[in-house]
């Protein structure tokens, strides 16, 4: 399994507009055969701040994500109340659980 974390900033002021895109986007990645978990978090202390948790079944999950038209075309849209490009780190889960 790929889990991705995805940190964005937004633009001060237009968090409440990049928390509708993502919530818009969210419905469209749920369709997603490979796509297991997409939640769009957002910092308590800094609401400028923002956490995407994503876990994949694998890289070609990923691909389909990253190349799928909602995600082309949404993305686009939160580039407007983004501050700067979103960090990403890839993760290889190797424990947990789930309740």
């Amino acid at each position: 399994m790929i889990v991705l974390g995805a940190t964005i900033k937004a633009k001060a002021g237009k968090e409440q507009q990049l928390i509708e895109v993502f919530k818009r986007l969210a419905a469209e990645v749920q369709q997603e055969e490979g796509c297991l978990m997409y939640i769009f978090n957002q910092d308590k202390k800094d609401p400028t701040t923002f956490l995407v948790y994503e876990q994949y079944v694998d890289q070609a999950a990923v691909d389909a994500h990253a190349n799928s038209n909602h995600f082309k075309t949404i993305g686009k849209e939160m580039g407007e109340f983004m501050d700067g490009r979103p960090g990403l780190v890839f993760y290889e889960q190797v424990a947990g659980f789930k309740k």
